[in-house]
C-alpha cells in the first residue's frame, strides 16, 4: 500500500503543480490584455487628436489664406490708413560704408 499511496501523493502534486502553472499562465494572461487594452485605448485618443489637429491645420490655413488675400491686404491697409507714396525717395549712400566706426 506505501507504494500505491505515494503513487497518488505524487499524482497530486503534479496535477497541483499543474493546477498552479495554470493560473499563473491564466493570471498573465489577463495582465497581458489588460496591457493590450490599455494600448488601444491610448492609440484610439492619439488618432482622435491627430485628426483634431489636421482639422484645425485645415483651418488655419483657409483662415491664412482668407486674410493674406492681396484684395483684403489692400482693404486692412485702407483701414489702416495708409497712403500709397506719390513719388519715392531713395538715401544714397556717400561713403562706401554703411556704418562707420
Amino acid at each position: 500500500m506505501t507504494k500505491v499511496r505515494a503513487k497518488r501523493i505524487k499524482r497530486k502534486i503534479l496535477f497541483l503543480g499543474l493546477g498552479v502553472s495554470v493560473l499563473c499562465l491564466f493570471g498573465a494572461f489577463v495582465l497581458q490584455f489588460g496591457a493590450l487594452i490599455e494600448e488601444n485605448y491610448a492609440l484610439a485618443e492619439c488618432e482622435n487628436n491627430i485628426e483634431k489637429l489636421s482639422l484645425d491645420n485645415q483651418e488655419l490655413s483657409d483662415d491664412f489664406l482668407r486674410t493674406n488675400h492681396l484684395e483684403n491686404l489692400r482693404e486692412i491697409a485702407k483701414n489702416l490708413n495708409f497712403e500709397k507714396p506719390e513719388k519715392i525717395h531713395y538715401i544714397k549712400v556717400i561713403t562706401g560704408e554703411v556704418a562707420a566706426k
